[in-house]
């Protein structure tokens, strides 16, 4: 499958993204992770002048009203939050900057699939066959070079690329697209060796619910997910099952006290920029003085949550977050299964994962719910029918491809 503009997006984040990550660990060298970000916003302004052009070259907006309504309601709400934030004392910059992420992400996937046309789920299931790969290779040279079993660096953070994966697989057993099992069999042997524990957990309850595996088939790979959950504890010396290990836990302990303490922030969120009035539970002392020290500012911020539930519940509030979730809930039912499948992914790493706030799952997440609708792909059925994607435009076609 040959590279088209619009799986570019795809390349950088599958591909490129890990490939020098990898290169430049085993060279000794270190370069930030957000170098990524730089190239978002650059392919984001390509986009968005492509669009723009393509707009009044041929006189039309590329909007449709309620699309027109929802950005807008959506860039009040934020100006609003962000602009009542840089009038306090003591704001923070940085911090603020980050809380933006995921509209950055959205307006850079969403101008791409407008300027270049809509992914379809068959990209994202060659690309995770080429990540899965890479993966692989990984897993066994570090493998051989400890001399036992090593889990996979990846990109630097093998939970992100594990995510990655489960997109993928998603559109391979849930999809209608006739992958070849051997592409199946890479990914999935991939997402095992990430150990990444809500991810393959995350795999098991889609695979149960939306898939069209064989039952005997599903209740191997629920063995399997089970035995590399375990063995993700052994790896890191921790007890089986012992949830007080992770810092996700505390996480979570350490924002649900700072929400019975400052019940305001439950309706209307924490101001953007400020210090978190969170008390640090012993166990996150470590971690978040060393992310404090790379960011080089004081005090905890949302950023230091790694849960998207957190951070968009200490932001905007729990009010906010709960009006997402009843919004997705009633479309749910009008959903394909494949965006079903997306919806669950997004549910249970979210308590575990900034996911729309990752330099390298944000977009692709974002592109994966504005697929074509399954079965519109050559390379699937052969016809244009099929399900109905979150963010899929009605009608319309790519401005330039």
């Amino acid at each position: 499958m040959g590279i088209r503009m619009r799986t570019i997006p795809l390349m950088l984040v599958y591909f490129v993204y890990p490939a020098v990550m990898i290169v430049v660990r085993l060279f000794g060298f270190s370069i930030p992770r957000s170098w990524i970000d730089i190239v978002w916003i650059f392919m984001g302004c390509l986009a968005s002048f492509v669009v723009l052009m393509c707009a009044l070259l041929r006189r039309k907006c590329g909007f449709t009203l309620n699309l027109l309504l929802v950005f807008s309601i959506l860039w009040v709400f934020v100006g609003i939050k962000w602009g009542a934030g840089l009038f306090l004392d003591d704001n923070v910059g940085i911090p603020s900057l980050m809380g933006l992420k995921p509209f950055v992400y959205l307006w850079v996937a969403w101008s791409w699939q407008r300027a270049f046309g809509r992914l379809e789920d068959v990209d994202f299931a060659y690309y995770g066959l080429i990540l899965g790969l890479i993966i692989i290779v990984d897993f066994v040279v570090e493998s051989v070079i400890l001399g036992s079993i090593a889990r996979p660096h990846g990109s630097g953070e093998i939970n992100y690329d594990a995510c990655l994966l489960l997109i993928s697989l998603i559109m391979t057993i849930v999809a209608r697209n006739r992958s070849k099992p051997v592409l199946v069999l890479v990914i999935v042997i991939a997402l095992m060796v990430t150990f990444s524990r809500t991810a393959l957990a995350a795999a098991v309850v889609i695979m149960f619910a939306f898939s069209t595996i064989p039952f005997r088939m599903k209740l191997i790979g629920v063995a399997f997910a089970i035995g590399f959950i375990i063995g993700s504890f052994l790896l890191r010396d921790l007890p089986v099952g012992d949830i007080t290990s992770m810092d996700r836990y505390w996480m979570w302990v350490a924002a649900i006290q700072m929400f019975i303490d400052a019940p305001i922030g439950v309706v209307f969120g924490f101001p953007v920029g400020l210090s978190l009035p969170v008390v640090v539970p012993d166990n996150l002392w470590a971690l978040w003085a060393s992310q404090s020290e790379g960011w080089g500012v004081e005090g905890i911020y949302p950023y230091n949550f790694h849960a998207m539930w957190l951070r968009l519940s200490i932001t905007w509030g729990w009010v906010v977050v709960g009006v997402l979730i009843i919004m997705s809930l009633w479309m749910y039912p009008s959903l394909s299964d494949v965006t079903k499948a997306l919806c669950v992914l997004v549910l249970l790493e979210g308590f575990t994962m900034g996911l729309v706030y990752l330099s390298n799952i944000g977009v692709p997440l974002f592109l994966a719910f504005m697929r074509r609708g399954e079965g519109g792909h050559k390379y699937a059925h052969g016809d244009q029918g099929g399900g109905y994607s979150f963010w899929a435009e009605r009608g319309g076609h790519a401005l330039y491809k």
